[in-house]
């Protein structure tokens, strides 16, 4: 940062390079914070920093990059963060939740290890299919009671997952939408697609079966639990999008998003490699064209014109 902003947003209370050195002096995050510091000289966000007068504009910055890489490099922030994650099978969601910090009491880890638990068997298995009993077992507590004793109910239970899972995509969709909001390159519908949908790598593990299970089970809360809180990023890839649908009524691009929404999320469920998956689908995905040609469709299912049928059928509403 050249001098006279530095002097700039020091006169304004605010010490970057201080902030930066103590981000640094902290062992578990001194990567991530190089990370920033790199993210902020490299990366299309150079103009931003001529607008750093004060601590506010700082923190938005670097909140921006914080969670632009956290999306990008969610493995190696949470070794780096927790000390560990808890399990194979916790870390399998790959949703930067339920986290086993050292800190933590036996109370947290109890807790967190339930909720991760949980998360893996609705995935594989279906919400009601799986009891108390079975979460219980699986996560090696004595009984049910023991998972009452953290979540009030399996309902207030299935909430917090939503609310995580949400949460992670809502992240990991937003830094995406910001790397490309930066880089200045036009916008384009598959792009858009990709930064809704793309996990962040292969290997994130049951994050689209859950959706999909939590869309086939519990399709009330999931639309009472996401609008307004956890679907911002959605809302944003929805307006840019409008622009390039411009012959579009409101109507048909609703109803068009409504069908691709579950279509995306029952494909990439099939993509995830979790235990139990059909040889089949790991055959299918193993062509690095399936996952382009996937999204071909998606964007298909978007620029498709409406059929006379469709256009009379919604003159008649």
């Amino acid at each position: 940062m050249p001098s006279a902003q530095k002097r700039s947003a020091s006169a304004s209370g605010f010490d970057v390079s201080r902030f930066h050195a103590k981000l640094c002096r902290s062992s578990r995050i001194s990567s991530l914070a190089r990370r920033v510091s790199i993210s902020i000289t490299i990366i299309p966000l150079r103009p931003s920093i001529r607008l750093l007068q004060n601590y506010t504009a700082i923190e938005t910055l670097f909140s921006r990059c914080f969670n632009m890489l956290y999306a990008r490099h969610r493995s190696s922030f949470c070794n780096a963060m927790a000390g560990r994650v808890a399990t194979p099978r916790q870390q399998g969601s790959a949703m930067g939740i339920g986290l086993e910090d050292k800190g933590a009491s036996k109370g947290d880890l109890a807790r967190s290890n339930i909720k991760n638990t949980a998360r893996h068997l609705f995935a594989r298995y279906g919400i009601d299919t799986v009891t108390i009993r079975d979460i219980a077992k699986a996560a090696g507590q004595r009984n049910g009671g023991s998972v009452n004793y953290y979540f009030r109910s399996k309902e207030d239970l299935i909430r917090e997952i939503i609310d995580d899972a949400a949460r992670y995509r809502d992240v990991l969709s937003g830094g995406r939408l910001d790397e490309m909001e930066a880089s200045g390159a036009p916008m384009t519908i598959r792009g858009l697609l990709k930064a809704n949908f793309l996990p962040a790598d292969v290997d994130d593990l049951e994050e689209m079966r859950l959706f999909t299970m939590l869309q086939t089970y519990r399709r009330d809360l999931m639309h009472t639990q996401i609008p307004n809180r956890w679907d911002g990023s959605f809302q944003r890839c929805v307006t840019l999008l409008r622009p390039l649908l411009p012959d579009y009524s409101e109507a048909v691009l609703r109803q068009r998003l409504y069908f691709l929404v579950p279509y995306m999320w029952t494909f990439l469920a099939t993509r995830e490699a979790i235990e139990g998956q059909a040889e089949f689908w790991k055959e299918f995905w193993a062509d690095p064209a399936a996952i382009e040609g996937l999204f071909d469709t998606a964007e298909a299912i978007l620029i498709a014109l409406p059929s006379q049928e469709t256009q009379a059928a919604m003159s008649a509403v």
